[in-house]
């Protein structure tokens, strides 16, 4: 059997860790890449830690060459923000273009830096462009957890400072 290079995005929760631990007991050279908040590294595997969104954090791959790259994350997300106004657009990685989209999924949407105070949260359905539930968040400033809604395609969220 040849061995192979695989790198893991995630890979410490769910689907990743199951993925890496089975391809670390076939002798393969296995290295995660992980934000370091959920689950622990992995035995037999490198563990590199970083935010995929931040291109300082991607220095360790560089110069790096593997035989396959596997990203376990279901939901994507791009947005825009301020001190006052977060905007977020998560998508579904593998329904966004799918004909016959498979079930919907949730998740828990990490935001770094939010400040401290009261946040309208909006979900939006993007389908057919209404707005969904709203609360209000008591925010003491930092990372802001949110559960996201089950995501079938996509969705939207808004989150606007009230105090």
């Amino acid at each position: 059997m040849r061995v192979m290079r695989i790198l893991v995005l995630g890979g410490t929760r769910f689907v990743g860790r199951a993925l890496v631990d089975q391809a670390v007991s076939r002798g393969h050279d296995v290295t995660t890449f992980t934000r370091g908040r959920h689950g622990e590294p992995r035995p037999g595997a490198e563990a590199l830690h970083g935010d995929r969104t931040r291109p300082a954090d991607l220095r360790p791959l560089a110069g790096r060459d593997w035989d396959a790259v596997i990203d376990t994350s279901v939901l994507a997300l791009i947005g825009r923000r301020n001190d006052h106004f977060i905007s977020a657009w998560v998508w579904h990685k593998k329904n966004i273009y799918a004909i016959h989209p498979t079930a919907p999924v949730s998740g828990t949407l990490d935001l770094e830096n939010v400040p401290a105070g009261s946040w309208k949260v909006t979900w939006w359905d993007t389908s057919k462009g209404v707005p969904g539930e709203s609360r209000v968040v008591a925010h003491p400033g930092g990372m802001l957890k949110l559960q996201t809604p089950p995501i079938l395609r996509n969705a939207a969220v808004v989150l606007t400072r009230t105090q």
